[in-house]
């Protein structure tokens, strides 16, 4: 099966082009398009925990695409056969989605919160920002050290407290905090 150089410039140009917004836009999967209507899918925004597969997914396939059509081209342009050229594209889109994921992992990293343990948050004041009702949750959020903002989850068993009050975080069980009213 021969594919053009043509084709092969394409796949090339429509990748990178979908890296390109993908890059500007980023990787939000919220769901703050659907506004509020009434709907809770449970998610604070956050993509902790994650259970997307990190190889197979849109941006990887055009990593795949990408390498495989450049080196496919460059193959070409220094006379292979077909079979070759096909054999280059696929280790350089190998080496695409290799980069690619190993480059992406090490910006993860760099994302990292300065709060070590939400253990380390009882006792601190926060504000809510989404009201927390009365056996519900909420949201609240507080500044550290270096000025950096953290949103966790929130509940009260003191009843409902609304958006702006002050409060206390009074316990921690994972990522769900439990506040009282602060004095």
């Amino acid at each position: 099966m021969y594919v053009e150089t043509s084709t092969l410039a394409w796949v090339l140009a429509g990748s990178l082009l979908f890296l390109l917004v993908s890059a500007l836009l980023g990787g939000h999967h919220d769901v703050d398009a659907l506004g509020d209507c009434g709907l809770d899918f449970g998610t604070d925004g956050s993509h902790d925990g994650v259970t997307t597969s990190e190889i197979f997914n849109f941006r990887n396939l055009a990593l795949l695409a990408a390498g495989f059509s450049a080196v496919s081209l460059l193959a070409r342009n220094m006379g292979a056969k077909d079979p070759a050229v096909y054999l280059w594209g696929i280790a350089g889109g190998v080496l695409m989605i290799t980069v690619g994921v190993w480059l992406f992992r090490v910006v993860r990293r760099q994302e990292a919160s300065s709060v070590t343990s939400n253990q380390k948050l009882i006792g601190h004041v926060a504000f809510v920002t989404v009201a927390i009702p009365e056996k519900g949750f909420g949201e609240i959020s507080l500044r550290n050290v270096a000025g950096v903002a953290t949103a966790l989850p929130a509940r009260s068993d003191t009843g409902a407290i609304a958006t702006g009050f002050e409060v206390k975080i009074t316990a921690v069980a994972g990522n769900i905090a439990t506040v009282a009213r602060a004095a």
